[in-house]
């Protein structure tokens, strides 16, 4: 299936037959992604000449172009109309169930699918086609989207999975502008899928594009909720211009998606920060449950969403949480009225806050108009019963569930500052080799992944990191294995993915070892000096680049270059 295919629809011909297609070929040359196809480089069994006429009536005209090797364009016409006709390569590439189930399917925001056959054993689609071309390489205003791009996406995609389509490749490239240059519609259902009885599809990822993909399709599970994260990446690239994994490789954007949420630019409307944040939520445990706020947002929401009504972000997580207001709560001889001020009040008075947990104040005070977070008090309670050397973490876990908005990290009333400054500490920290510190108490406390699990449970990759990272340091006795477990709960906190080597940084293990290549070429004595700077000992690595390379998921190639001999 072409990733980047474009089939271009006219709809000023639905009066008379519904999404009839016209082909512009002015624009094939300005758009991008498109290789003109040479028939006798590719071939002779989908090579048709002009004349050739499918299923009785679509007189082949010409080739038109296609941007991989799995089918070719024809411009073709009927009644003095023209259509475009996909010839594929594969005698199995058109899915029977879901040409059935897309021929089903009625919705002005879904491409029609005229006609499919065979033609000498290679099958063939007949599709509509719209001359102003895809949305890719566009950008459309916040009000564009809100009142027209977005409820039409989402009304295309419902109409798909009312017939358990599942696309598995929305992204700009897919979405047409009609005639009118306001509507849009979905096409290119190559490597779509049908739910049997609404399961999970399991299958291999060949044709998805990734900067598009949800995390759970990297384990080639492909789901409804899929198809959303899709939409959400969309918007992001219709708003900005670029997808926020744009330039990086499949193996890097695998390990992004998990560690790290989205960077929302400052000019993006909140609003849509918002959408995005709830298209994108990676948890997909709570799917099933339409009842509980913390799983992905998909067509109800969206449509609240459009009517502006108000909605809880997945996972507790808010771009502007409200700081909750409550009854009066006397604290340190003032009154409270709102949790956000009370939390940071005995974050900055530590030992009294304590007293007012384990004294369970705080625990019946909450029952009367907070049940769930007397629950936690009361949870806390007990856990310090059992053992009172978890004070202190009990109280800290307390504090991040009244208010998860809370953006400074506070110990034993020292402020830290934000998350990502207090994991840029740590990394200066590991990088001069400190093996003893504040740090290294609030990691034998379990402090950063508490913290996690507190404001941004939905971050399940980045919980179990810092938790693995807590562990190896409180576990291990060798200093050298301490410092790397403080330079990667770091790089989790300050959402660092990147690498710096001299003055240059790499997102990527490709542009890295491009850049080393070109050392070897051009300056070997420095190529020496960056290996130095790297490898430290006898297969030992500088313990910010090893973190890296274990964000990326490298660790068992680390282990097997220190077995070598």
């Amino acid at each position: 299936m072409e990733a980047n295919l474009n089939t271009d629809i006219n709809p000023s011909v639905q009066e008379e037959s519904g999404n009839e297609t016209v082909v512009n070929t002015e624009i094939l040359s300005s758009e991008p992604g498109f290789t003109e196809i040479n028939p006798i480089a590719h071939g002779n069994s989908t090579e048709l000449s002009a004349g050739t006429v499918l299923c009785g009536k679509y007189v082949i005209q010409e080739i038109l172009h296609q941007n991989s090797g799995e089918a070719v364009l024809y411009l073709c016409t009927y009644r003095n109309r023209q259509y475009v006709a996909k010839i594929y390569r594969r005698a199995a590439a058109i899915k029977e169930e879901v040409i059935e189930a897309l021929n089903s399917v009625t919705s002005p925001y879904v491409a029609k699918l005229y006609e499919t056959g065979f033609f000498e054993g290679a099958p063939f689609e007949v599709l509509p086609y719209y001359k102003y071309g895809s949305l890719e390489g566009k950008t459309f205003s916040f009000e564009t989207l809100e009142n027209v791009i977005i409820p039409e996406l989402n009304a295309g995609l419902h109409a798909l999975h009312k017939k358990d389509i599942i696309h598995k490749d929305l992204k700009p490239a897919n979405i047409m502008l009609c005639d009118n240059q306001t509507d849009i519609a979905i096409i290119d259902f190559g490597i779509s899928s049908i739910r049997e009885d609404g399961n999970t599809v399991v299958m291999t990822r060949t044709g998805m594009t990734p900067e598009y993909s949800a995390s759970e399709t990297f384990r080639n599970l492909f789901l409804e909720e899929s198809d959303y994260y899709s939409l959400g990446i969309t918007l992001f690239e219709l708003f900005c211009g670029k997808t926020p994994y744009e330039g990086m490789s499949k193996d890097s954007i695998e390990q992004f998606v998990s560690v790290q949420k989205i960077p929302f630019p400052e000019e993006m409307p909140e609003r849509l920060k918002e959408l995005i944040t709830g298209l994108t939520y990676n948890d997909i445990t709570n799917r099933k449950d339409k009842n509980n706020p913390n799983r992905r947002w998909t067509y109800t929401e969206v449509v609240k969403w459009c009517r502006k009504e108000t909605l809880p972000l997945p996972g507790g997580s808010s771009i502007t949480a409200p700081d909750i207001p409550i009854q009066p709560y006397t604290f340190y001889r003032k009154k409270y009225y709102r949790l956000k001020e009370l939390a940071y009040a005995m974050a900055e008075n530590w030992e009294n806050g304590k007293k007012h947990l384990y004294r369970s104040t705080m625990s019946e005070f909450f029952k009367a108009n907070n049940p769930d977070l007397a629950n936690c008090c009361i949870d806390a309670e007990e856990s310090v019963r059992m053992d009172r050397q978890k004070a202190d973490i009990s109280f800290f876990r307390v504090l991040y569930q009244m208010a998860p908005e809370m953006k400074d990290i506070f110990w034993k009333s020292v402020n830290y500052g934000p998350i990502e400054e207090m994991g840029r500490n740590l990394m200066k920290a590991a990088e001069m080799g400190a093996d003893e510190s504040i740090y290294t108490e609030m990691t034998r406390e379990r402090v950063f992944s508490s913290y996690f699990s507190s404001v941004s449970p939905e971050q399940s990759a980045v919980v179990k990191g810092v938790e693995a990272g807590e562990q190896k340091f409180i576990n291990s006795g060798n200093q050298n294995e301490r410092i790397l477990s403080i330079m990667l709960i770091g790089r989790y906190l300050a959402r660092e993915a990147s690498f710096s080597c001299g003055e240059e940084t790499f997102d990527t293990l490709e542009a890295f070892a491009e850049y080393l290549l070109n050392l070897r070429k051009e300056n070997p004595e420095q190529l020496e000096r960056t290996a130095k700077g790297i490898i430290k000992g006898k297969r030992m690595l500088h313990p910010s680049f090893e973190s890296w390379l274990i964000l990326l998921g490298k660790s068992t190639e680390i282990a097997a270059w220190r077995e070598r001999k």
